[in-house]
């Protein structure tokens, strides 16, 4: 008798990157209403006070539930947003739990929030990269993938991506029978309608091979890196020689210049040190699974640096902060084009180098 072990969802840090992106969006969208409302609160004058902690955690529990009661992609989709939704409205109010005050304004408030979506976001990333997975983790994936594909369907994309996966599985020992099993399976599911895959592959087709090949990505990769590895230094150490702070101007005051330097310093420490990881990982990695793994990490770390940066710069620089946000979402874009070269080179057989 085997005995009961974690399983790692293959697709699981995608949804935690998407889970974070909302949690974020709420809790910047919270702010952006409280503000421009005046901090209204229900119950008006009375005792009674409702703070939309308990919306967020009436959020959680709904999440819970559908992911619980339902099946399938699409409500799994679901509750990854609803949930992000509940942890974005909870968050955004953890400086009143703890302050003996209740204090909504507690100034280290936001760092508990976005270093806390750091933490899930890289953690969720890293979770996928702390060891390759096992011929077992490979057959229950691909099992309840073409278990949903049998009533959903699967993409042309999605379809060669659970093939490619079940050769991988037999490279690390699967079961020969399971694998045979398992493929059959996958090639008896109907066809899903991928008109929006369609477009967007149309559209990679259309940029240029230099733009979407591995040496601008591990460019892109590496100067994040760098970049934040300076943005950290110079935080830790009260030096304004961040590119923001050399570039513009500063509004939100001493207050704000002290916990930007607070963020950045974790924020950038973090920020080198997953990108190094990842892309050490993916210069070394042949199998085409690790290596989209790794640049996952990539993009997860990208992304988080982006948000957290962002958010901390239009408090200390206003509109200037589109800056540098915009300058995140072209790193996120070309990894992201780096990630789909990845698997349409791993499904025709080849294995790029970055040297």
């Amino acid at each position: 008798m085997r005995s009961a072990r974690t399983v790692r969802s293959i697709g699981g840090n995608r949804l935690v990157v998407i889970f974070v992106v909302i949690a974020t969006l709420a809790i910047v969208g919270v702010r952006f209403y409280l503000a421009a409302t005046g901090y209204p609160q229900i119950g008006g004058h009375s005792n009674l006070h409702i703070a939309h902690a308990l919306f967020g955690g009436a959020f959680m529990i709904f999440a819970l539930v559908v992911g619980w009661l339902f099946l399938g992609p699409r409500p799994r989709f679901v509750a990854v947003c609803i949930g992000g939704i509940g942890s974005g409205l909870f968050l955004d109010e953890v400086g009143k739990f703890v302050t003996k005050t209740n204090d909504y304004f507690y100034h280290p408030s936001a760092e508990i929030m976005y270093l806390t979506i750091l933490v899930v976001l890289v953690g969720g990333n890293l979770v996928q990269m702390t060891r390759g997975l096992s011929a077992g983790e490979i057959l229950v994936n691909v099992g309840t993938a073409a278990a949903e594909g049998a009533e959903f369907g699967l993409t042309s994309t999605r379809r060669t991506e659970l093939l490619g996966l079940l050769s991988d599985a037999r490279m690390v020992g699967a079961d020969q029978a399971k694998v045979i099993a398992l493929r059959q399976a996958i090639e008896q599911c109907p066809q899903a309608n991928q008109r929006c895959a369609d477009a967007v592959l149309r559209l990679i087709a259309t940029l240029p091979r230099w733009l979407t090949g591995p040496k601008f990505a591990a460019a892109a990769g590496w100067l994040m890196a760098v970049t934040a590895l300076q943005v950290a230094v110079t935080s830790l150490f009260g030096l304004d020689w961040r590119p923001s702070e050399l570039l513009f101007a500063a509004q939100g005051g001493e207050r704000m210049d002290r916990i930007s330097d607070y963020v950045y310093v974790v924020l950038g420490a973090v920020t080198c040190v997953c990108s190094t990881i990842a892309l050490v990982h993916w210069r070394r990695s042949q199998a085409p699974r690790a290596r989209v793994q790794a640049l996952r990490l990539l993009a997860a770390t990208a992304i988080g640096f982006t948000i957290v940066g962002g958010i901390v710069d239009f408090a200390e620089f206003g509109l200037f902060a589109l800056v540098s946000i915009v300058t995140g979402l072209i790193t996120i874009g070309l990894i992201d084009l780096r990630i789909a070269g990845e698997i349409r080179e791993a499904a025709d057989g080849r294995s790029p180098s970055i040297e």
